[in-house]
């Protein structure tokens, strides 16, 4: 059995607009975390999500304390490596 998460998502971040800005994404990096946060969003487990979007767990994890910490902004931000330039969007 799976616990469910608690996460206090914003307003304007429902389920369709995170698929749309999900499917809107060209950067293949910010397209996984996005699609990851939308089938969250939906519900889905984290293991779950994880398995669907071709990470691990962890992952999935730190995406979810970002999102919690800072919003959307600091997930679509961040980079591969470390903080590094914003990416713009």
């Amino acid at each position: 059995m799976t616990r469910k998460i608690a996460v206090v998502w914003a307003a304007e971040d429902t389920a369709a607009a995170l698929h749309a800005r999900y499917r809107a994404e060209a950067v293949i990096e910010v397209r996984t975390r996005l699609h990851a946060l939308w089938l969250l969003r939906r519900g889905e487990p984290p293991a779950a999500v994880a398995a669907a979007v071709g990470v691990g767990l962890r992952s999935v994890h730190r995406w979810l304390q970002w999102y919690r910490e800072d919003g959307l902004a600091t997930v679509c931000g961040r980079r591969r490596g470390g903080p590094g330039r914003a990416i713009a969007f």
